[in-house]
């Protein structure tokens, strides 16, 4: 929506199979054709080969969004569509493949408003990336088909549009060469993915969470001012080395008790809701164990919840005999939180910490516009040092995938690409601060709030990996945050904390995720949760806010005294994870 008018024009499209990533490159003119200023976005969408695996009849696979243009300006956009984006999962084989065929792509301002304006071909399927299988389903499942007379329909539409457009677009031939990305490690896709293989190399000297490296062409941008972290900060990849020598050392001493306090999270004692369980920041969400602090001298890490800003109390009071926080009660709280009630002592002394409000995700995805977010997450980045906080409890970006679900507010789109691409910006601007980060959420499809613990959402692998974990990959290869919180719910039966396929095989070993992964809120209550004892064996590696029914679950599990077993190397991992991020944070200097 607009005051004024666009003219959107295709110029080119070009394919280099030599470039990493391999990428097409869309280049499109947008001038303003009205009387007022504004913005234009551009999108584009991929049509794929009708095959062997039933697909939508338009994919997104690139967006844009203009700066700001007087009457008659215009604005050139080069906007490159990875060619990972135009694969398909086929489940029996765990395999991402290109099917042989027409690749269409349609560019405009919506996915009604298109115009053909290039044609790839690929003579045969290439199989690109041999996985495998995660969260299988228990039961047969009958998915929904595209109809064959609709399929036939669109088709049609497709060869008319080529017939009148093939004069004047260009047709570009794909071929085996490059496609197959087996074979390069998950770091290696990663840092390749986000800066191109020229700039991949120095680009081991940045991270998100240290530093920005931009680089927007694999030709360009190579002078060492790419690195916008500061002479006077050191290099995130050595300080990480550092924390990550130290942590691996630490994690060797502990002893089980003393892993499973790191492992579980430091409650403030009494009942709180969901959400205002820390001890150290009034009103945040929770926070790790102080018990290794005076011994290892480990610091206590605060978690503060999101998504519409930083979400701790605004006003609190202090006893003035011994300095400690007056306390409301669970009731109290809620009313407070619900209604804004405020319960005061006549002899305390008042304190204040205000945060910046921002948009909710829908709100925010709606602008296309990344580097906007980029910019709101320098600001949540710096309210969090201000603070203290080290992880901020968002973004949320589940797939609005029905309209009734309760918190489809917090969330981005019911596209993986803008929700992974919104996330993974909000991320990039968070984490230009050292020591600050994002914890992506609810992994993964949390899409009802009724019975949120009970409920098991029954998907299909190739609907799992094409549409619900699609945005997570994105993020995380995109920005790398610092911790994912998984989800209440269950996947195909197994709940997403204890489920080591979504947080050791897909998160870790395929997309290279290095942070921490932790619980959502009493996930582990006994009311239908999950185990603290499995989370740990999944490699979810916080349970959060930490009980001692976790603590004891995990430490029996550590020694068979019950029905679970688990091995202390994988309490070792965890903890040793945590520590890594422990150590990387705004605690340490």
């Amino acid at each position: 929506m607009s005051y004024t008018t666009f003219d959107v024009a295709t110029e080119n499209a070009a394919w280099k199979p030599d470039a990493e990533p391999k990428t097409i490159t869309v280049t499109v003119k947008v001038t303003n054709t009205g009387s007022c200023a504004g913005k234009e976005v551009v999108q584009i969408y991929a049509a794929c080969p009708f095959g062997k695996l039933k697909k939508e009849r338009k994919r997104l696979v690139a967006f844009g969004k203009t700066a700001l243009l007087q009457p008659g300006e215009s604005e050139t956009l080069h906007l490159k569509v990875p060619t990972v984006l135009l694969e398909s999962y086929r489940t029996g084989k765990a395999v991402y493949c290109m099917e042989a065929g027409d690749y269409d792509f349609l560019v405009g301002t919506s996915s009604r408003d298109v115009t053909l304006a290039a044609r790839l071909t690929l003579d045969k399927t290439v199989e690109t990336e041999h996985l495998t299988n995660i969260c299988p389903l228990l039961d047969a499942l009958k998915e929904i088909q595209p109809e064959e007379e609709k399929e036939e329909r669109w088709r049609a539409e497709r060869e008319q549009m080529w017939e009148e457009k093939k004069a004047e677009i260009p047709l570009l031939f794909l071929d085996e060469k490059g496609l197959i990305r087996d074979g390069k490690s998950a770091e290696e896709m990663y840092k390749i993915l986000k800066f191109g293989e020229t700039n991949a190399a120095e680009a081991k000297e940045c991270d998100a969470n240290g530093c920005e490296f931009e680089a927007e062409t694999t030709e360009a941008k190579e002078d060492a001012g790419n690195c916008k972290c500061g002479a006077e900060q050191p290099k995130w990849e050595e300080r990480r080395r550092r924390a990550m020598e130290k942590a691996a050392e630490l994690a060797r001493k502990l002893t089980p008790e003393e892993k499973t306090a790191l492992v579980c999270g430091r409650s403030s004692g009494s009942k709180e809701i969901i959400g205002a369980a820390a001890v150290t920041v009034p009103g945040a969400a929770g926070e790790t164990t102080a018990s290794l602090l005076e011994k290892y001298g480990v610091a206590n890490v605060i978690l503060a919840d999101g998504p519409a800003g930083i979400r701790i109390t605004s006003h609190y009071q202090k006893n003035p005999s011994d300095g400690s926080v007056y306390k409301m009660n669970m009731y109290q709280r809620l009313e407070n939180r619900i209604f804004g009630t405020e319960f005061l002592h006549t002899d305390g002394e008042d304190y204040y910490q205000y945060c910046s409000a921002i948009p909710v995700g829908t709100l925010l995805a709606q602008t296309f516009d990344t580097e906007l977010l980029e910019e709101v997450g320098r600001m949540i980045g710096a309210e969090l040092e201000e603070f203290g906080v080290t992880l901020w409890l968002a973004p949320g970006m589940n797939i609005h995938r029905n309209p009734l679900c309760g918190r489809n507010f917090e969330y981005y789109s019911e596209d993986p690409l803008v929700s992974g691409k919104m996330a993974a910006a909000l991320t990039r601007g968070v984490q230009s601060r050292y020591g600050v980060g994002t914890t992506i959420k609810h992994y993964a499809c949390n899409n009802q709030e009724e019975n949120r613990r009970g409920v098991s959402s029954i998907v299909s692998e190739r609907a799992l990996r094409e549409i619900y974990l699609k945005g997570f990959e994105i993020a995380i290869k995109e920005s790398q945050p610092k911790a994912i919180m998984t989800s209440y719910n269950k996947v195909n039966g197994v709940h997403t904390a204890n489920s080591y396929d979504l947080c050791t095989t897909a998160a870790r070993k395929e997309w290279g995720f290095a942070g921490i992964i932790m619980t959502d809120w009493t996930t582990t209550n006994a009311d239908g949760g999950s185990s603290a004892a499995k989370c740990i064996a999944a490699g979810n590696d916080l349970v959060m806010p930490g009980t001692d029914t976790d603590r004891r679950e995990i430490l029996d599990a550590l020694s068979a005294e019950n029905d679970q077993y688990l091995e202390e190397k994988d309490l070792t991992a965890c903890a040793q994870r945590i520590l890594e991020m422990i150590f990387t944070s705004n605690s340490y200097e």
